[in-house]
């Protein structure tokens, strides 16, 4: 069995640590800021004008952290290139090639664990601010596959969960809405 827990601290535990703001987003980027136009969402059909939007909502969002999805050949360096028009100075990416994760924070990345075996995109685990962060991208069909990769998710969380910090898992679960 698996369950995703978010926020697995208890309060007393959370009510002892200093209470400070923390801002966190995931977003997907949807095939990775590709010229290309989709039937459900026929908004933007350049690429660079979709990038250039999304960058500007960050920005005014002025979150501590950005978990990505869907990049596309994105490797750290250039992750972190970008992001810094958030106000960021540190990035991370599962890989450098192909469809990744990347995440983007204003203060040092202290990465715990990138997994990509059995999974089909994969997670990145790390520590940023005293917050365990979790960011996945799970099998897109919700069958055996998903099952075997939120199990892997699963391990990942019970390591965390060693932790004093609070945790958080964010990403694109690809669940499906009763």
């Amino acid at each position: 069995m698996f369950i995703i827990v978010l926020g697995c601290k208890t309060k007393s535990t959370i009510k002892e640590k200093k209470q400070e703001e923390f801002k966190i987003i995931t977003y997907n980027i949807w095939y990775g800021y590709q010229d290309r136009k989709h039937s459900r969402f026929p908004c933007l059909e350049s690429g660079e004008e979709s990038k250039t939007l999304i960058y500007q909502w960050l920005k005014d969002q002025d979150a501590d952290v950005v978990v990505f999805q869907e990049l596309i050949d994105y490797s750290a360096e250039k992750l972190k290139e970008e992001s810094q028009f958030l106000g960021h100075n540190y990035a991370v990416t599962l890989i450098d090639r192909g469809m990744t994760i990347g995440i983007s924070s204003k203060g040092p990345i202290d990465v715990k664990e990138i997994l990509t075996e059995g999974m089909h995109h994969g997670l990145i685990y790390c520590t940023v601010a005293g917050v365990e962060i979790i960011g996945t991208h799970l099998w897109p069909s919700f069958d055996e596959k998903i099952l075997d990769e939120a199990t892997i998710v699963g391990k990942c969380i019970k390591k965390s969960l060693n932790s004093e910090n609070p945790v958080i898992i964010l990403g694109h679960f690809n669940a499906f809405s009763s």
